[in-house]
């Protein structure tokens, strides 16, 4: 099956290339807004707990119905690890939500953004809205961000039947982060608070949303389209992969 890959504010997102047009941009929104507006109550991810919150509510709000929650701070990276990738945070977030073959989705998707150049809108928004509280950046190719710092990254999956799959990756670290930070090994030692990840099932009821829709757009105006950049021209094939809903779904 193919996914478009799509990177949305801090959030990379597979979408099914079988979703209908309109799942599949009220999924870019409704993330989006979810997103911005946990952003505007809890700027620079002062209280990643409460800017959570936020960001599940107003999902929530906007007609996502939770199958499956679950959360892993305290058991990432595992006993003797010293240092991780973001891959690898993403892996553990999802927990046993995808199969090991599915697993292949975001670490594919991840690569792919990897890829771009630095300096691409795409590589320039995700980088910049994952990362938060920089004291400083120096400039050129070699370019790092120094200073106490906060990362957050969403890697989502939705498929053609409306379920989204998604990803929580957040730390805190004073570690320099590279401009290429997708590749990047982060030393647990410099981790202030531990390593927080999470994931959820969920389910979009466009009968739901449809109240909301105009009233969104019009909130989001032009960050709608700023934020939310395809990677590439063309959908990426991931043959072999399929998604399993929820046995609750």
């Amino acid at each position: 099956m193919a996914y478009s890959v799509v990177i949305n504010s801090c959030s990379l997102l597979l979408l099914s290339t079988l979703l209908p047009p309109e799942v599949r941009q009220d999924t870019l929104d409704t993330v989006l807004f979810a997103q911005l507006a946990a952003e505007e109550d809890f700027p620079h991810a002062k209280d990643h707990a409460q800017w959570s919150g936020v960001f599940m509510d107003t999902l929530a709000a906007c007609g996502w119905k939770f199958h499956d929650q679950g959360a892993t701070s305290g058991m990432f990276p595992s006993s003797g690890v010293r240092s991780f990738t973001l891959s690898e945070a993403v892996h553990a977030a999802f927990q046993s939500g995808l199969s090991a073959q599915q697993v292949t989705l975001p670490a594919t998707a991840l690569r792919r953004v990897a890829q771009l150049p630095e300096q691409s809108p795409g590589a320039r928004v995700f980088r910049e809205r994952s990362i938060m509280g920089c004291g400083s950046q120096s400039g050129g190719m070699d370019a790092s961000f120094n200073g106490m710092h906060r990362l957050r990254v969403l890697v989502g999956i939705a498929e053609s039947d409306g379920f989204l799959t998604l990803a929580t990756v957040f730390f805190e670290t004073d570690q320099p982060i590279e401009s290429q930070f997708i590749r990047q090994d982060f030393a647990l030692s410099s981790v202030m608070g531990g390593v927080k990840t999470a994931f959820f099932h969920a389910r979009f009821s466009v009968d739901e949303y449809k109240a909301f829709r105009d009233d969104t757009v019009q909130w989001l105006g032009p960050q709608r389209l700023a934020l939310c950049i395809n990677v590439g021209e063309h959908d990426v094939p991931l043959t072999g992969v399929g998604f399993a809903p929820p046995a609750n779904g």
